[in-house]
């Protein structure tokens, strides 16, 4: 949703969040890394619980890929 004053700014602003967002998830994944996006959403009461669990079933299954 973008606000309804300063439209172009917004429109603009978010696309180059994104662009920048992309290429940092990129260059984290060649560099070996896997990224967790966690919004701040997902932080709040009554859902921050699953996305723990989220989270650490993500890492576990990282940890068993490893020693494969």
């Amino acid at each position: 949703m973008v606000p309804k004053s300063n439209t172009e700014f917004w429109i603009s602003k978010i696309e180059r969040n994104r662009e920048r967002d992309r290429k940092e998830y990129n260059a984290l994944n060649e560099a070996g890394w896997q990224v967790i996006v966690i919004w701040e959403c997902q932080l709040k009461k009554g859902v921050i619980e699953e996305t723990m669990r989220d989270v650490e079933h993500l890492l576990n299954k990282n940890l068993l890929e490893m020693y494969k």
